[in-house]
């Protein structure tokens, strides 16, 4: 005989008065995410290891708790795993609500780990993999450097599980570079590690790629933000940055794409609005302890 989970028959509509408890807004899937795989196996050889995750869906037990779901658990995790652009998660651990006579329990937990398909879509910058000059002032255009006069960054405020510290330093021609010292514990926390600023220059429209320097003391990546005239995010994180050298990240302008954790715009589905760019901002992928030094941010037309 058929059984139903009463609870999730509640939740998809049925008078929530009757069942005694409220139930948990269900997660909506990012675009692309629904093809991401979930699975109890390994993943195919040669795929790339990100990340572990965890997700929740519900929340406490009893009345004055929040129903979950197994299936909104486990879009869940799929989002967790599409921000990373990930193809495949192991799932590595997944529990339902235990039994507790007392107070009905809510909570779906699932962990697993995010893995990349070494055929996922090609890197969207080229880094050096040791020193490398800088660009010519002529044929560049600087939004952002760190000498005197220049814009102020701005980092995230400091919680119980991060913190970001900045400070001038000694650059890698004798001018100031940013430092950059962060620290992070647990799943990491969306925009508890950026670094934002304003623009020296809000005209892009003529440029074809953003461009910095940077050295960090291990490998990382990083992930690059701005913010158009319509108030809408957009962003483009970098391949591995090599420890230890100074190094160019050159960044298309055309590769950058809409953030979906990050403001939406004013009107929604507008072009981006390069003529207006308010300001932008980085910071490093990923829950970890680590240090960098950055430096001019700039404009290029090729």
């Amino acid at each position: 005989m058929k059984t139903y989970d009463l609870a999730r028959v509640a939740c998809l509509g049925f008078g929530l008065a009757a069942f005694g408890f409220a139930c948990a807004p269900r997660e909506a899937a990012r675009p692309g995410a629904g093809g991401l795989v979930l699975s109890d196996a390994p993943p195919p050889s040669g795929y790339v290891k990100l990340q572990e995750l965890e997700v929740t869906s519900g929340k406490g037990c009893g009345v004055l708790g929040e129903r979950g779901s197994s299936e909104d658990a486990r879009t869940k995790l799929r989002n967790e795993a599409s921000a990373l652009r990930a193809d495949y998660v192991q799932i590595t651990s997944a529990q339902n609500p235990p039994v507790n006579h007392e107070c009905m329990e809510h909570e779906y937990k699932l962990a697993g780990v995010a893995y990349r398909s070494p055929a996922s879509a090609a890197p969207p910058l080229t880094v050096a993999s040791a020193a490398v000059p800088a660009l010519p002032s002529r044929d560049r255009v600087m939004v952002q450097d760190y000498e005197p006069g220049a814009p102020a960054s701005k980092p995230s405020a400091s919680t119980e599980v991060s913190r970001v510290n900045l400070a001038l330093a000694a650059g890698e021609t004798g001018g100031n570079a940013l430092s950059v010292d962060y620290g992070c514990s647990g799943t990491e926390p969306r925009a508890l590690l950026d670094v934002w600023s304003e623009t020296r220059v809000q005209d892009w429209t003529q440029a074809g790629a953003l461009s910095f320097r940077i050295k960090p003391d291990a490998v990382m990546s990083l992930s690059v933000s701005f913010l158009d005239g319509n108030q809408a995010g957009f962003t483009q994180r970098t391949q591995p940055l090599v420890a230890g050298v100074w190094q160019s990240v050159r960044l298309p302008l055309e590769q950058f794409r809409l953030n979906p954790f990050g403001p939406q715009g004013d009107v929604p589905g507008r072009p981006v609005d390069f003529g207006h760019v308010q300001a932008f901002g980085f910071a490093p992928i990923g829950c970890s302890n680590g240090h960098f030094l950055i430096d001019d941010f700039s404009l290029s037309t090729d």
